[in-house]
């Protein structure tokens, strides 16, 4: 009788956690991961505009509006659940794909 008890008792606590982590993942979604390449693309800006006729006010105004419009739309694809990895950070990828070689080589 106390086997079939606590086993019930073992089932019902998986089920109960299951329901819980089922809807966590449903009413806390994992975020989006995309890239961006920041520093390409107000590079390319930046280019534009020293091509433009204008006087330095104006380009100011302009860098400006492009520097304020940037942080809208990067904070407004964070309020959407999307994690952006923005290119031009430190790239890791050498160091992690060593260390996996050698956690490898030391798990043989």
């Amino acid at each position: 009788m106390k086997t079939t008890s606590i086993i019930k008792f073992i089932a019902s606590s998986l089920l109960i956690a299951l329901l819980f982590i089922s809807a966590q993942y449903w009413l806390f979604p994992p975020p989006n991961i995309v890239t961006f390449d920041m520093k390409k693309t107000t590079d390319r800006f930046l280019v534009q505009v020293s091509k433009l006729d204008l006087m330095e006010a104006q380009k100011d105004q302009l860098i400006a509006k492009y520097n304020n419009t940037l942080k809208a739309v990067l904070e407004k694809e964070a309020k959407g659940n999307t994690l952006i990895l923005v290119s031009g950070a430190v790239d890791k990828t050498a160091d992690i794909q060593q260390q996996i070689v050698e956690a490898m080589k030391n798990h043989e």
